[in-house]
């Protein structure tokens, strides 16, 4: 009774989930969709699956002797089923054993013995197709390989596609698999996908370029041949390495789709990335808001009066005075040169922050009024 349940349970463990269309065949069975997955496992009585074979071997057809190599957990996919696409480039037999030491050294020594399992693989036909050297691009999200025509690409090796491939950017490497696929010849041959796949690497996206934003100066830099956007999906190349800020500048599109409009006024947020060149992705984008923060107001108590008609500027700020048509930074200011009318002082503007707002500096009978 045990011998023949477990006979029965073995020939379940046999059957082929996914039987290719034409004259291929596994066991007198059409195999169907070309991952060829193959079951090997069986319930372990809790309503779950486990491996059930261990190793396998694969004899072409007219000879017998075995070379055993293992499954290994990279040749299944998440459900236990095993990828034999790669095995079958011809006719033969293939063999799956449940033992962990297998001493079966010939096919006919696993015929009908138990622990093996035996396919017999006849009518194929190995795809010829060549892969050409495939070609990134990129837009503003997603790389882009050009597969080229009769082939197919995967992200893992097991679940293939033969339409656009494109991946979303990253700051990491990825890998995509791209081959020949499988093609139907005639009524009575058809084509498996190629054995072997070109493994296409997608450059990881560089760091985000430098940026310094002089805001006291009106401007921000960076390198040469950057681009420049408002939302980091439309962007414009920049002409040269600096950019006027407060203001709407028109740039070329980096798409050739016409002019863009670049606003850097206050509350505006601003992306600086390095564009995709040389089938590299761009890169990382430099993000910012600007925020027009001044120096602040300017106010009496920063001046003191001092002999010799002198007045003092606190030297815990920068002050600036309006002189001789330009702003001058000043640490003292004679009396003499004040016009009647007033002096024009502020504070002075740093690299992140404007010039403060302007005051008029008057001294009446000794005493200092900014106003």
């Amino acid at each position: 009774m045990k011998k023949h349940l477990l006979a029965i349970a073995i020939a379940i463990a046999m059957t082929l989930l996914i039987p290719l269309t034409a004259l291929a065949t596994i066991n007198g069975q059409s195999l169907s969709e070309f991952s060829t997955l193959l079951d090997i496992t069986y319930s372990n009585g809790n309503g779950n699956s486990i491996q059930h074979y261990k190793s396998y071997a694969f004899v072409p057809e007219g000879r017998s002797t075995l070379k055993w190599n293992p499954i290994k957990s990279g040749d299944l996919t998440f459900d236990f089923k095993w990828d034999i696409s790669k095995l079958i480039k011809k006719s033969g037999k293939l063999i799956l054993s449940q033992l962990s030491d297998n001493t079966a050294q010939n096919v006919n020594d696993c015929e009908n013995a138990e622990g093996y399992a035996v396919y017999t693989i006849t009518g194929v036909t190995p795809n010829p197709a060549k892969i050409n050297k495939s070609k990134i691009s990129y837009s503003e999200t997603e790389a882009f390989v050009d597969i080229g025509n009769g082939n197919e690409w995967s992200k893992d090796g097991f679940v293939w596609s033969d339409g656009e491939c494109s991946v979303p950017l990253s700051s990491s490497k990825q890998t995509v698999f791209v081959r020949g696929k499988a093609d139907t010849v005639d009524a009575d041959n058809i084509t498996l996908p190629s054995p072997k796949s070109v493994k296409v690497t997608i450059p990881a996206m560089p760091k985000a370029p430098k940026v310094n934003i002089y805001l006291s100066q009106g401007f921000l830099s960076t390198r040469n041949g950057m681009e420049v956007s408002n939302d980091g999906k439309t962007w414009a190349k920049m002409d040269g390495n600096t950019l006027s800020i407060g203001v709407v500048t028109e740039l070329q599109s980096s798409n050739g789709g016409g002019i863009v409009e670049i606003d850097l006024s206050n509350d505006k947020d601003v992306y600086i990335r390095v564009p995709a060149v040389n089938g590299k992705p761009p890169s990382n984008a430099f993000e910012t808001r600007l925020n027009f923060k001044d120096a602040g107001d300017v106010s009496a108590n920063l001046f003191t009066a001092a002999p010799n008609m002198k007045i003092k500027v606190d030297q815990s700020v920068v002050i600036e005075a309006y002189i001789g048509g330009k702003w001058k930074k000043v640490k003292s200011i004679d009396a003499d040169s004040i016009p009647p009318e007033g002096l024009r002082v502020r504070r002075a503007g740093t690299k992140d922050r404007l010039p403060g707002n302007e005051g008029i500096l008057k001294l009446d009978n000794q005493e200092i009024i900014v106003s």
